[in-house]
């Protein structure tokens, strides 16, 4: 059968990353890809894949469904909270593979609980589903996360640490996120199952403060601040782009077993120096 994908979230971190392991694997043999994206999204290197890019908002049924042509398999990288609009969009959709999230699994409720309805409407929508839980994505330029750690370690000399810096984190690459998305296409078993997705290697977050400084040939100093005194910060200073739930969340240890994609789809998820360093590499700011 063609392989005829509408995929959401094309033009981010892990959907170019997707669109390259995608068009290194056997699936890639006479694709029909159609790419949903915002008005005004920059295309960059979309245009260096054979696919068509369509206008929409993938949080807007309505606008889904003037892409849609039917007779597709959804690909959903957008977010997992755009479920509900994009199968409302997608009448007739082949089958859904959804990006979710180990947030599903926080102690913070009010995130999980919206995750956890966002996920029973894929598995419930009908159609064959892969859901994928992945941890802190991280890996290229324009990631949310590590993109931003490592700029902000590049420029300064004195980092605080909320908590001391002391809580688990096992971030995962894109490219082996994508590598997983790749694979469940190709294994019919993967259908009806959700799969946990971490990296290779678990480290407290002041370890990776110092592996990104030292991958960067940094001096810094690193300053315990205590829980507390970060939130009270914050509430003085709301222009600050961070939120008193994700200073709390750096509190949770972020380690997940993912055994069963190792198992199953055969992931095989670089460790973070790895990873860190072909980040810092595509960013530009390996030391010459």
């Amino acid at each position: 059968m063609q392989t005829r994908l509408f995929i959401t979230g094309a033009s981010g971190n892990t959907g170019r990353a997707f669109l390259g392991d995608l068009f290194r694997s056997p699936l890639a043999r006479d694709a029909d890809i159609v790419c949903l994206t915002r008005p005004g999204d920059p295309l960059g290197d979309l245009c260096a894949w054979p696919v068509r890019t369509v206008e929409g908002d993938a949080r807007d049924a309505g606008s889904i469904s003037g892409a849609w042509d039917g007779d597709r398999a959804i690909v959903n990288i957008s977010s997992i909270y755009h479920s509900e609009a994009i199968l409302r969009g997608c009448p007739g959709a082949r089958s859904i593979v959804a990006i979710s999230s180990t947030g599903l699994f926080s102690r913070f409720r009010d995130e999980a609980v919206r995750i956890e309805a966002s996920e029973k409407i894929v598995t419930s929508s009908g159609i064959p589903w892969t859901i994928f839980r992945p941890t802190m994505i991280y890996g290229t330029p324009i990631d949310r996360n590590m993109s931003k750690l490592i700029k902000y370690i590049a420029g300064k000399r004195v980092i605080l640490l909320p908590g001391g810096g002391k809580s688990l984190f096992q971030p995962v690459s894109a490219f082996d996120l994508a590598s997983c998305i790749t694979a469940s296409l190709l294994s019919p078993a993967a259908a009806g199952k959700s799969y946990e997705i971490s990296g290779g290697s678990v480290h407290p977050l002041r370890e990776i403060v110092e592996m990104i400084a030292g991958i960067l040939d940094r001096r810094i100093m690193m300053v315990p601040v205590p829980l507390g005194a970060a939130i009270a910060a914050l509430k003085i200073l709301p222009s600050l782009p961070v939120k008193p739930v994700q200073i709390m969340r750096l509190l949770e240890d972020k380690v997940f077993d993912h055994s069963a994609a190792s198992a199953e789809l055969g992931f095989s998820p670089v460790s973070l120096d790895t990873g860190l360093r072909r980040q810092a590499e595509l960013m530009g700011l390996l030391p010459r």
